[in-house]
Order: C-alpha cells, then sequence, then structure tokens
C-alpha cells in the first residue's frame, strides 16, 4: 500500500467513527462498530509506521 492510500483511509475511518454514534447510535446492528473502526485504524496506522520506518531505511 502507498502512504497516501493510507493516511486517506484513516482519515476517512476517523470521519465516520466520529459521526457513527450520531447516524446509528440506535441500530442494534452497529452496537460493535467502533471497535471495528478503531482495530482497522489501529492496524492502518500500524502498515503507515512500517512504511515510515522502511523509507527511514533505505534512505540512511
Amino acid at each position: 500500500m502507498d502512504r497516501a492510500f493510507l493516511k486517506m483511509t484513516i482519515e476517512n475511518l476517523e470521519r465516520e467513527l466520529s459521526v457513527h454514534a450520531e447516524k446509528f447510535g440506535n441500530n442494534a446492528a452497529h452496537a460493535n462498530c467502533v471497535p471495528n473502526f478503531e482495530q482497522a485504524i489501529l492496524r492502518l496506522q500500524t502498515e503507515l509506521q512500517k512504511l515510515d520506518s522502511e523509507s527511514v531505511g533505505e534512505a540512511g
């Protein structure tokens, strides 16, 4: 994955997470969405950190 795509996806997920309770708070089908959002964001941030560390390793 490329860095720009990861950043954009993280931003989109964070934006959706911030309005999720307002949009779907009363819908039982969405009860577990917040942990899913948080896990996905964490995984993507980990991948972004890996890319950043790889690029630092290649530069030095």
